[in-house]
């Protein structure tokens, strides 16, 4: 069958930090790969805390069933900072094994593809999109049909999509000071901001069982965990806002115009 994918490395890196969910997580995997066109397109860093051996076992489980697939299982200590020891540990080249994508998108184990496909439709529409505005920038999400989705005003999804450029010019995937919920909103922000304007919904469609916004969905305790830390460090989530949040916008756009300015010479 053919891919119609480049041969050269993966289009995504697809990071996914799991806890206490083994079941999910073996859900998760067999749904990604069945609606996958090539599962040599992309490649799934799982990340487990070593405290967590369930986990740790479901996820070679995972890779030895899925040989065929590029499956890295990370494991570390565990951390409160779900953005700076997950997320940016991936994305920023911190972890023992570098991610292979030209973009990176952040799941959670509690979401499921609901677009066949996915792979093929996530590369055209990112890579239509970046040879467009010349620069590779981009903030993309996929359609998330769950109801409960916070309309905010301005484009955003709860799984974003990176590229890597973007992540080099920001120096991260999620701003870490916001170690768990807020995170995917403030970088949302940014990539929405007048000066930035690189913001992109992809048609791809996923289904998200949100712990923290059903109220008829008991949490569990990962959730449980992630409020808690949500709540202590409000402080910190509004000293971004009042500083860190402009020079990031800043940062962005002015890497934007540098690019745009060595392009047309």
């Amino acid at each position: 069958m053919g891919t119609g994918f480049s041969p050269r490395g993966k289009t995504l890196t697809v990071m996914c930090p799991t806890r206490g969910r083994p079941d999910n997580l073996r859900k998760l995997v067999g749904n990604m790969v069945g609606t996958a066109v090539c599962t040599q397109s992309w490649e799934l860093f799982l990340v487990c805390d070593k405290d967590d051996a369930e986990t740790v076992v479901a996820a070679m489980d995972v890779r030895e069933e899925f040989g065929n697939m590029s499956v890295r299982v990370l494991v570390r200590p565990r951390s409160p900072n779900l953005s700076r020891d997950y997320y940016n540990w991936i994305a920023c080249g911190d972890c023992p094994v570098a991610p292979a994508g030209k973009f990176y998108w952040a799941i959670g184990d509690d979401i499921r593809i609901e677009t066949k496909g996915w792979d093929r439709i996530m590369e055209r529409e990112l890579e239509q999109y970046v040879d467009r505005v010349g620069d590779r920038v981009v903030y993309a999400f996929p359609q998330d049909t769950s109801p409960n989705k916070p309309n905010l005003g301005y484009s955003w999804g709860w799984f974003p999509v990176l590229s890597r450029e973007a992540v080099r010019i920001l120096g991260y995937f999620f701003p870490p000071a916001y170690p768990t919920w807020g995170a995917d909103m403030v970088l949302a922000r940014i990539f929405n901001s007048p000066l930035v304007k690189r913001a992109l919904p992809l048609s791809v469609r996923v289904s998200h069982v949100s712990y923290h916004q059903y109220r008829n969905v008991p949490k569990d305790s990962t959730s449980k965990s992630m409020e808690e830390r949500f709540v202590e460090l409000g402080e910190a989530r509004r000293g971004h806002d009042r500083a860190q949040f402009r020079q990031d916008v800043a940062r962005v756009s002015e890497a934007i115009n540098g690019m745009g300015k060595r392009k047309r010479v």
